[in-house]
Formats: C-alpha cells, sequence, structure tokens
C-alpha cells in the first residue's frame, strides 16, 4: 500500500506506521476510528468531515453529498439544508414518515407504510381506500321469497317468512310433507300454505269433513237414504232397486269409487339398501341386492352361515362374500382342496411316494439300501447297527435290500435264532431218553441198552453167569439160566439134593457141597442161614451226601437234593426237562443254569427282555418292544433310530406354502414346532395379524389415523399437515387471497385476508359492486369497476346533450360516454390534475375523427387530449410550459367498435 493519504467514497484515509492510536479516542459525532501503522482514520457520517469527523459539511457540492433519498441541498445563513421528497424528513431527509402512525386504515384493517404514502388492506367486512366503508351485504338483497336482511359485520342474516326456510329463505317448506289432507285427498303444496284437493264425499280445509250425501234426498220411491263415509246408499223398498247409483264397499288392499285402485303398499319405501320393492295384493316384498337379507333387506346375509368352508376351516364373512382361511394341508376357495403331499416330489433317492389319507401327509417307500422317512439316510442290512442274524451265523445282503442269515449247523431260523431240536427224529432208539444240545444230542439208555443211539441191546450172559455148566439166555437187561439136572437156582449153584433139607432164610441161595451146603445171602444178610441182617451203612455206600437207611438184606439212600441213583452217585441233569425255554442250559448241582438267548431274561429265559425299559426313543417316541430289539414311533417331527433326528419343520410343507403367512420367515424349533419372524407391520403365531400402527395414537392435533401394513396414515384436519401431523400448515404460501394480503392465524385455524379496496371475499376474489354505494346522476348508468364505478351516459339521439357537471370528483369515479354522439360532453369542475394522477378512459366507437377526453387547467399547469385522426388514437399532453407538449401515437385503427381501454398515468 502507498504512503499518503486517498480519498474513497466520502471518507479521508490516512497511512502510517502501526500502533494502537484508536485507544486515544479522537473520532467524535459517532464516527468510526480505523486503527493504521501509526496513525488512525476516522471514518464520518453524512454531514461531517476531517480527520477526526470534527467539521460538518457546510458545502452542498461536497462529495459527501449530505442529502440522502433523493434530497436536495441548498445553502441557507451560511449551512446546508436538505429540502425532502414527500414522505421523508430528518435534517439528511434519512427518516421515512411513518404515514400509518395515524392509522388511516382504522383499527381492525392492516396499513403497509411507504414512501409517502401507505396502502389499507382491508379486514373482512370493510372496503374503501382506508378501509372506512362497512360492507352492508344487504345492499345486493341476497334474502329471497320477500325475506328481511339484517346487516352484520362481514355477513347478514335472513329473517325468513312463514313458508321459506334456508340461509336465504330459497327453500319454500313443502307443508304437503306431514300428509295433512285426510280420506286420500291430495295435497298441493303453496307458497305458505297447502291446499287439498278433496275426494268426492269430503270436504273441509283437510277433506275432514264428511259431506252428507243424504242431505239432497237422492233416494226416490221411498227408499231409506244411508249416509256412508264419502258416499250414500240407499235402501230400497219392495218392488224397487238402485238405478240412479251405486256404492262400492272396497275389499282391503283396494281403493276408489269402483275399487279399481290397487293401493300400492310400496309406497311407503321400507325397503333398505337399495333393494327392489315389488308390490302385491295387500302386500309387498323386497328384493335384496346381493350381500342383503331380511325382511326389508336391513341385514347384511352371513355368507359363513351355511358353513361354506369345509375341513374345520375357518370362514370370515364379507360383504356379499365370504372368505376361507385352510389348515395346513387344505386349499381351494372353500378349503375343499387336499394338498396333495406328493406333489413336490419329497421321497429322494428314487423312493416310491404314496399319498396319506389325511391332507398334506405322505409315506415314502424306500428302494434298497435306504431309509429314513424321506429315504435320505442308506441302509446296510448287515452293517453292525442292524445286523438281525444271531448265534454267529453269517448276515448276507440280498438285492432287494433285505439281509439273509447262513446259520451254523445246529441253529435254524429266518435270524438263525432258533436251536436245532436234533431230537426231533426220536434218534435214541429202545426207549432210550433223548437229551437236545447245540448241534448233538445225547441218549440217556434204559437198563439194558448202551450205544449212542441205545441201539445195543447189553449181553448180561457175557460174564458167564450160569454155573455148573448151566446154560444161559440173554434177555433185556437181564439173563436166565438152563441148569443141568442136578443144579437149581437163578444162576445153577444150588445143588439141589444138599440143600433140599437146607434153609438158607431171606431167599439165600444154597449150594450143594460134598459134605454140606453153603447159603449165598442175599445182599444185606449173613450168617451160616443168612439169618443175619447186614448192617450196609456201615461203609457209607450213600454219596454226595445222601443218607443211608439199613433194610433187610440191604440199604436205602435217601439222596440230597439234585442226586439220583441207589447210591446217590448221579447227578441228576435237571437241563433233562429242558427248563431254557430261550435258552442253553447248564447243569448244576440240584440246580441248572440258563444262558439266556440275546433279548430274554428271567431263571429260565422265559422273559421277554423289555427294551423299551430304558426308554431309549427320545423326543417322546414311543417305544414298541420286539425280541432282542426295538422300534421307535417318533412322534411328529422327529425322526432316526432313537427319534433323535429333529426334522425341519419349516420344510414340510408343499410347495409355494408356507407355515408363516405375508412373508413371515418360518424358524424351525423342537421337534413339529416353528415360530414365524414376521415382517415389519405384522404380528400374530403365523404373522396373519395386520399390526395396527393407530394404536399408539401417533397423529397430532386431532389427525385420524388410518392403518397401513407395516405404517399408517395420517389424515389431517384442515390446518396441519406431516408424516404425523405435527407441521401447522403456512396457508398463505399458496399466496389464498388473489387481491389481498394474507394474515395467518393460530396453528390450526386457517388463515385471514385483508382485502386491497375493491374487494371481498373470504379470499378477496370478488369484486365489490360499488355501485351499490355510489349512484350515478340523471341520464347515466353505472358500472361497477375495481374500488370505483362509471357513470355510462344512456343512448342519446345525435342532438348535443346538455353539459353535465359533478362535483366531489375527488372520489375518482371514472366517467365515460355510453355511445359516443360527437357534441355531448361531460364538464368536472373543481379537478386539480397533475402529473401524479391516473386517469383510465373506456370507449368504443365507429368515428373516425373526434374528441375522446380533454383536460386544459390554464396555462403553465396540466394538459391533455387524447382523440381520433383518421381512427388512429393520439395522446398529446404537457406536464409544465417550459416542457411543451408532447404527442404518442398508436399504430392500430380504434374505431371498429370494439371496446377499448387506456390508462394515463
Amino acid at each position: 500500500m502507498a504512503r499518503g493519504g486517498n480519498w474513497f467514497h466520502g471518507f479521508e484515509v490516512h497511512l502510517w506506521e502501526k500502533t494502537h492510536n484508536c485507544d486515544s479516542g479522537f473520532c467524535i459525532h459517532n464516527s468510526t476510528c480505523v486503527d493504521l501503522l501509526g496513525d488512525y482514520a476516522c471514518i464520518c457520517p453524512k454531514g461531517f468531515a476531517d480527520k477526526n469527523g470534527s467539521t460538518e459539511v457546510t458545502d452542498c457540492t461536497s462529495l459527501n453529498k449530505p442529502c440522502q433519498n433523493n434530497g436536495t441541498c441548498y445553502i441557507e445563513n451560511g449551512d446546508f439544508h436538505c429540502r425532502c421528497p414527500p414522505g421523508l424528513t430528518g435534517r439528511f431527509c434519512e427518516i421515512n414518515i411513518d404515514e400509518c402512525a395515524s392509522k388511516p386504515c382504522g383499527t381492525v384493517s392492516i396499513c403497509k407504510d411507504g414512501i409517502a404514502a401507505y396502502h389499507c388492506f382491508c379486514a373482512s367486512g370493510f372496503i374503501g381506500n382506508n378501509c372506512e366503508i362497512e360492507v352492508n351485504e344487504c345492499l345486493s338483497q341476497p334474502c329471497k321469497n320477500g325475506a328481511s336482511c339484517l346487516d352484520k359485520l362481514d355477513s347478514f342474516s335472513c329473517i325468513c317468512p312463514d313458508g321459506a326456510t334456508g340461509t336465504l329463505c330459497e327453500i319454500d317448506i313443502n307443508e304437503c310433507l306431514s300428509s295433512p289432507c285426510l280420506h286420500e285427498g291430495t295435497c298441493l303444496d303453496l307458497a305458505n300454505g297447502f291446499t287439498c284437493i278433496c275426494p268426492l264425499g269430503f270436504t273441509g280445509p283437510l277433506c275432514d269433513v264428511d259431506i252428507d250425501g243424504c242431505s239432497s234426498s237422492p233416494c226416490k220411491n221411498e227408499a231409506t237414504c244411508r249416509d256412508q263415509p264419502g258416499n250414500y246408499q240407499c235402501q230400497c223398498v219392495d218392488l224397487f232397486k238402485v238405478v240412479d247409483g251405486f256404492y262400492c264397499l272396497c275389499n282391503p288392499g283396494y281403493a276408489g269409487v269402483r275399487c279399481e285402485q290397487d293401493i300400492d303398499d310400496c309406497l311407503i319405501n321400507v325397503c333398505e339398501n337399495n333393494s327392489t320393492c315389488v308390490d302385491f295384493h295387500l302386500s309387498y316384498q323386497c328384493i335384496c341386492d346381493l350381500g342383503w337379507e331380511g325382511k326389508f333387506c336391513e341385514m347384511e346375509t352371513n355368507e359363513c352361515a351355511s358353513n361354506p368352508c369345509k375341513n374345520n376351516s375357518t370362514c370370515t364373512d364379507l360383504l356379499n362374500a365370504y372368505r376361507c382361511s385352510c389348515l395346513p394341508g387344505w386349499t381351494g376357495p372353500d378349503c375343499g382342496e387336499d394338498i396333495k403331499g406328493c406333489i413336490s416330489s419329497p421321497c429322494f433317492n428314487g423312493a416310491l411316494c404314496v399319498e396319506s389319507d389325511d391332507p398334506s401327509e405322505f409315506s415314502c417307500t424306500c428302494p434298497p439300501f435306504f431309509t429314513g422317512s424321506l429315504c435320505t439316510l442308506p441302509y446296510d442290512p448287515c452293517d453292525v447297527k442292524n445286523n438281525p442274524c444271531l448265534n454267529n451265523s453269517t448276515c448276507q445282503s440280498r438285492p432287494d435290500g433285505s439281509a439273509k442269515c447262513l446259520c451254523p449247523a445246529g441253529i435254524e431260523g429266518s435270524r438263525c435264532d432258533i436251536d436245532t431240536n436234533e431230537c426231533g427224529s426220536s434218534p435214541c432208539q429202545n426207549h432210550g431218553h433223548c437229551v437236545d444240545m447245540v448241534n448233538n444230542y445225547y441218549c440217556n439208555c434204559k437198563p439194558g441198552f448202551s450205544g449212542q443211539r441205545c441201539e445195543e441191546d447189553i449181553n448180561e450172559c457175557a460174564s458167564n453167569p450160569c454155573q455148573n455148566h448151566g446154560i444161559c439166555q440173554d434177555l433185556v437187561n437181564s439173563f436166565r439160566c438152563f441148569c443141568l439136572p442136578g443144579y437149581s437156582g437163578p444162576m445153577c449153584n444150588l445143588d439141589v439134593k444138599q440143600c433140599e433139607a437146607s434153609s438158607c432164610l431171606h431167599d439165600g441161595v444154597c449150594i450143594n457141597k460134598p459134605r454140606g451146603f453153603v447159603c449165598v445171602c442175599q445182599p444185606g444178610y449173613s450168617g451160616m442161614r443168612c439169618e443175619l441182617n447186614v448192617e450196609e451203612c456201615t461203609s457209607s455206600p450213600c454219596q454226595n451226601g445222601g443218607r443211608c437207611v439199613d433194610g433187610l438184606g440191604g440199604y436205602h439212600c435217601l439222596c440230597s437234593s439234585g442226586f439220583t441213583g441207589s447210591d446217590c452217585a448221579n447227578n441228576i441233569d435237571e437241563c433233562a426237562s429242558d427248563p431254557c425255554v430261550h435258552g442253553s442250559c447248564s447243569d448244576g448241582i440240584d440246580a441248572y443254569d440258563c444262558q439266556c438267548e440275546s433279548g430274554w431274561s428271567g431263571p429260565r429265559c422265559e422273559t421277554d427282555i423289555d427294551e423299551c425299559e430304558s426308554q431309549p426313543c427320545l423326543n417322546a417316541g414311543f417305544c414298541m418292544d420286539f425280541v432282542d430289539k426295538y422300534t421307535c414311533v417318533c412322534t411328529k417331527g422327529y425322526s432316526g433310530t432313537q427319534c433323535e433326528v429333529d426334522l425341519d419343520a419349516c420344510l414340510d410343507m408343499p410347495m409355494n406354502f408356507s407355515h408363516c403367512f405375508n412373508g413371515g420367515t418360518c424358524l424351525d424349533g423342537p421337534g413339529y414346532s416353528f415360530t414365524c419372524r414376521c415382517p415389519a407391520g405384522f404380528a400374530g403365531d403365523f404373522c396373519e395379524l395386520d399390526v395396527n400402527e393407530c394404536c399408539s395414537k401417533p397423529c397430532f392435533n386431532g389427525g385420524i389415523c388410518q392403518d397401513l401394513i407395516n405404517g399408517y396414515q395420517c389424515h389431517c384436519r384442515p390446518g396441519w399437515t406431516g408424516l404425523r401431523c405435527e407441521d401447522d400448515i403456512n396457508e398463505c404460501l399458496p399466496h389464498p387471497c388473489n387481491q389481498g394480503m394474507c394474515i395467518q392465524n393460530e396453528p390450526g385455524h386457517g388463515y385471514s385476508c385483508f382485502c386491497q379496496p375493491g374487494f371481498v371475499g373470504r379470499n378477496c376474489e370478488y369484486n365489490y359492486d360499488d355501485c351499490l354505494l355510489w349512484s350515478c346522476p340523471d341520464g347515466f348508468t353505472c358500472v361497477d369497476g375495481v374500488n370505483s364505478v362509471s357513470c355510462v351516459a344512456m343512448e342519446t339521439s345525435v342532438t348535443p346533450a346538455p353539459a353535465v357537471f359533478l362535483t366531489h370528483a375527488e372520489q375518482a369515479a371514472d366517467i365515460t360516454y355510453g355511445r359516443y354522439s360527437g357534441t355531448s360532453f361531460l364538464e368536472f369542475e373543481g379537478i386539480n390534475l397533475s402529473a401524479v394522477s391516473n386517469i383510465t378512459v373506456r370507449f368504443q366507437t365507429r368515428s373516425v375523427n373526434g374528441t375522446l377526453l380533454y383536460v386544459d387547467q390554464g396555462a403553465g399547469f396540466f394538459f391533455i387530449k387524447l382523440y381520433l385522426n383518421n381512427g388512429i388514437l393520439q395522446y398529446d399532453f404537457s406536464c409544465s410550459q417550459e416542457e411543451g407538449i408532447h404527442s404518442i401515437n398508436t399504430k392500430g385503427q380504434v374505431n371498429d367498435g370494439k371496446e377499448y381501454v387506456v390508462h394515463m398515468r
């Protein structure tokens, strides 16, 4: 920046070394101090100058130009003064005079201040340049039918005469609605009343007077006249009959002199809901539209009453319709169609899908080597888990997926679970007892027989039991000796001769000796003659704890339990009776032990082991017990050998169907359970419920809430907007006040229009008929304008019309001729026009030349002339003598008879 001083737009700047020089407060008269380098500068207000702002401007030619707003500066007494334009004041013309301060527009209208002017916006019910005229709404005679109009502020009311009603008394009250005429008289509505046209036989204002038909003595030949309602009846004497009249007594439902009219019972119109009334004799019938029923069609038809929805579905009644909500597995308009479970081909690996009798149910017939409810699980009939073969048999898979058991010797049955009974063929001969064994048998032979099958007869003669050369004959379990002569005895051991005199006791055998005999005692006896009983128990012959009981010639063993035989030497084979029902028997002492087959238990393997006792089936599955195995019947939603597999319930639906409505997502739960994750706006176990978002009352300020899917819509009261009617509408934004100023009222209460002079109405949309306030002189017709009137001269002849003088023209009446005659004119007095005056001329003519308007206020004053020159409009004017006369020519012809409007400002 250059050093030195420079002037910029009326303020002086000096630049020096940077210091804080403004702290000293040198600038005065509200000038602004600017701290400069080594100096300061004062920015002076208008009218002051020098470095400190202390010197007032006294020169009108100064660069400062002290007068603002086009004020004129002049010097007087060594000082400057400002001559302000109209509407401004102050030393520098800086103050706008508030023309509204005096409230020229009244207390209720709005005044808008301008420069040397103001503009009024009138409150409803007021008009005029200053809103000083209260509108008399009764001037337009709005009330009809002779009603009286009562003027009010910004409104009116009509006091209706009898027989009229309505806001404007425009409605003629129909006194016939109450059916005042009796005896089927016809009511004729009149203005402020009615009249009754009575049927024959009745009279009176209401046809309530029965004319005495007998008063004129109509019956002849001494007949008796009996008056009847609306008629009379002649009771003739003998030899006479009624010839000049008749009387009809109508049956119910008929009317008329001759009972020719069937009374229309539909006239009372009792059928509701747009139904059709059909008249019958003494009755009627309402033909109802679809969806309605009842004698008067007053009840909506319940289409669900006939139970149209099948298979326990739910019926919802609609107007002239119904809707069926089907249970899972059913579809169709009436839920009568079974959803085929096999449609979606649910079975895998080529399995055959078989429809069930239950809706949407099916079963899968699996191919070989697959199992599971949908045949998705590989299956080996011979694996460890499924092998059915027992007793070390060999499992062999068949092509059809079944198992074949190859049994070892001695085992049979489809599962090799049966021990072959080798005794079945009775292999033991000679009544030997066969004991079955695993893949073998054992024969307990009867005494006298031996061999594996007891087929050998024991030769008791092999030991040569016959003495003295006796001949032995073998018998079954015995022998017989044939003695040589001189010998006897069972074994030919008795010498007959020596022993004849002997007396061997106790069946002792006498043997002859050369010198006597010898008694061979029977076992248990001794002595010379076998007279002594031998104590056989001394040698403890009874084994295995048997108790010895000595007897004559022998002993007897009382064996302990489990033993048998003469000496209790034989362990009783408790297994001989095959006590083990489903197992192999192991003999013990006085006992046996059964080694049970798999799946059996109990002392004799007689009890089928209940594999279900341990409750192997999970998830509430039902266990079915079999031999050495069990089967789990799973509840719906589970699968697997032990029902351990939780099936996805969400997948157990036909194609294009879902457990969840309205787009809900199915989430699998335990077993055949599921939950639905509902999209926004829905709720319920199956997302079947549309959430009513209006329950939270989201709409403010009296708005009405309409529930939508996942949302709501607020229908706001007038004056409110926004998603929740929370925003007050600025009703003034669309500029509703056509010719006025819009003022917004309290929130929700709309707006008010303050109209420009000449306009009225809710939105200042009507041009007020000013002719109701102003009248034109005789010979002129009032034509309404905007806050003005035009007095149009009535059609005149070509003779000059007298001059018409209007006073008080300051009311700005716009006066023209209705027809230009060439010589008629209007003359105004007391009007001072200037350059700020506005003049509007409306005309129509076919003349080629002529003057439309002439204004001359003397030398040096305002001058105007508006005229036609060869059909072209020309305008001459002068605002002052110094300026001279100016001319403006238009281009188009205006003498075509059409209406033209010229505005001069």
